[in-house]
């Protein structure tokens, strides 16, 4: 019996037929049943309804809406309340499906306009499809409150939905589905979206989340987005997954995911305050980059991963851009960069801090940048482990740019002649500045060109690389080792080495026979042992003797022990 209901004013009951499958009563424990105990629930049949439009519209469990009238601009609409201070009163039960398709024009499915208006509704569903665009859900009146509840599901081939004027929208294991437009669109000051816990968001061909507390009544306060587990997986060019802007807050809680295919598709793209903690970010597109912060302070805690196929892993760029990504000892972050770099401060304010972070950079043997600071940027670090393929540099500024790292560092290149740490000198700009305090295993060599490197190794440190410092623009490369280890590759030279209880090796990684290495240092003290490789035979008769040369061309103190190997032994020419 198929019975149509209308602005839900009509019901319909079916009574249900029993039917006794044996011919006795049956009898349970407690003795027999009859059938006067037996209950039988009205029974509510699905009704299909076409548009609602009005301030108050109640629909029963199940029925299902089909857009067939148009509002005046002449485009579909399934519900619809009026504009104006009148409140909406919109409850679309359990489990009710909402469709429309707007063959030639602009298709419609929820709009709620009124003033204080309030949409309620659980394992909602709303498809909509339009020649021209579509809308899944549009809270345009001020003040406006919807809760879907949990399960509800939005597909559009345009906006999923949009929600702004300081309105309300609540929803748990929520999904949007759309193409073309944007996933959940959040505008105007005092504007909030809470998606509760397991919610997914994709789009094809556009931004998944955009949020700007931009117009409105700034004292409603910022807009705001918050979800935990949640997943954001977007494809096209230029389609991030989170766009946020100015006045914004967001709060991705724990094990939130977000992953984006397409050219200059950001993972997340922040003007505002952004927190998370165990986030991913995968991004695969040229040129797009996981985390990107153009003002505001973006948080990522413990047990977050940035991975980026073509781009950079985490850059700041802006007035007062800060990232703080904080991994712990027992749950550390990550970053991998097949693009330009791992972690960037590009600007003069802009900062990016990190702790307890593995970087990895590798771009098929093209230049690419674990940390990199340039233009004023300023980058610190704590207990980072850095690795560098082919073609790539460890820690690199410039422009007048600082990076300061503490505790243990680790920076393995893939050869100890790649830069493991360097500045570059840059005319017109100060000196940038480089520094590193604690316990160092370095793969790889320091250059500091027109820069100021410091670098002090706690015990347990090695160092296997060359050094050079051209005291360019002031700079300097001063080194203090206590209870460490330099093994000495090539030539190399540096203005202060300190020694305490510390080894320079020049043998351990020598080359070929009969090739040494001098190293040159303007300043020494301390203790120390050299190992250095002498040949003291050459052509005979005192001719062409060679071996490897520490120069000291300004001020040497303290005791050193050099200890030559013997013939045979490690790096020896076995003259």
């Amino acid at each position: 019996m198929g019975i149509k209901q209308h602005n839900g004013n009509t019901k319909a009951d079916r009574l249900a037929e029993l039917k006794i499958r044996s011919p006795s009563i049956q009898l349970i424990k407690f003795g027999a049943i009859g059938l006067n105990a037996i209950i039988f629930p009205p029974l509510l049949i699905a009704a299909d309804t076409g548009s609602q439009y009005g301030t108050n519209i109640t629909i029963n469990d199940g029925d299902r809406i089909t857009g067939d009238t148009a509002d005046p601009s002449g485009n579909l609409y399934s519900v619809m309340t009026p504009a104006g201070n009148t409140p909406g009163n919109i409850n679309l039960s359990n489990d009710v499906t909402v469709n429309v398709n707007d063959a030639s024009g602009y298709a419609k499915g929820i709009i709620i306009q009124g003033k204080n208006s309030s949409l309620t509704a659980n394992r909602l569903t709303v498809d909509v499809v339009g020649q021209t665009s579509a809308i899944g859900i549009n809270l345009i009146g001020d003040y406006t409150h919807a809760d879907l509840g949990t399960g509800s599901t939005i597909k559009s081939n345009d906006d999923g939905i949009i929600i702004g004027h300081s309105s309300t929208l609540t929803a748990t294991q929520f999904t949007i589905e759309n193409s073309n437009g944007i996933g959940l669109t959040i505008n105007d000051y005092g504007t909030s979206v809470d998606l509760g816990s397991g919610s997914k968001i994709t789009t094809d061909g556009s931004t998944g989340v955009y949020i700007g507390g931009l117009n409105g009544n700034n004292a409603n306060g910022a807009a705001r987005f918050t979800a935990t587990d949640l997943t954001i997986d977007v494809q096209g060019y230029s389609a991030m997954g989170i766009n946020v802007q100015k006045n914004s807050v967001v709060d991705l809680g724990t094990n939130s995911t977000i992953k984006t295919n397409g050219d200059n598709a950001h993972g997340l793209w922040s003007f505002g305050q952004v927190s998370a903690n165990a986030l991913t970010v995968d991004v695969t597109g040229a040129a797009a980059n996981g985390v990107e912060v153009r003002g505001g302070t973006t948080t990522i805690g413990a047990d977050s991963h940035i991975s980026s196929a073509q781009g950079g892993g985490l850059v700041t760029s802006g007035s007062d851009a800060i990232i703080n990504f904080t991994g712990t000892a027992a749950q550390r972050n990550s970053i991998f960069s097949g693009g330009s770099y791992g972690a960037s401060a590009q600007t003069a304010t802009a900062v990016v801090n990190m702790q307890n972070t593995d970087i990895t950079v590798d771009r098929n043997g093209s230049l690419a940048l674990g940390l990199w600071a340039l233009s004023g940027g300023r980058i610190t670090g704590d207990s980072l482990a850095i690795t560098g393929a082919a073609g790539a540099r460890g820690i690199y500024a410039m422009t007048n740019s600082q990076i300061d790292l503490t505790s243990d560092l680790v920076i393995d290149m893939s050869t100890p002649d790649q830069m493991a740490i360097a500045t570059q000198h840059d005319d017109g700009y100060a000196a940038s500045r480089i520094n590193a305090s604690g316990r160092m295993l370095i793969n790889g060599s320091v250059l500091s060109k027109g820069g100021l490197i410091n670098l002090d190794m706690h015990p347990g440190s090695v160092w296997t690389g060359s050094s050079l410092s051209d005291n360019v623009n002031g700079g300097k490369l001063d080194v203090a080792m206590n209870n460490s280890v330099w093994n000495v590759t090539s030539n190399s030279n540096l203005d202060t080495l300190a020694l305490s209880h510390s080894t320079v090796d020049f043998a351990s990684h020598g080359s070929t026979a009969g090739t040494f290495a001098t190293l040159n240092v303007e300043n020494l003290s301390g203790n120390s042992t050299f190992i250095m490789r002498a040949d003291v035979v050459g052509e005979g008769n005192g001719v062409n003797n060679k071996g490897d040369l520490l120069n000291i061309s300004g001020s040497s103190a303290g005791n050193h022990v050099l200890a030559i190997p013997q013939p045979g032994q490690r790096g020896h020419n076995g003259k």
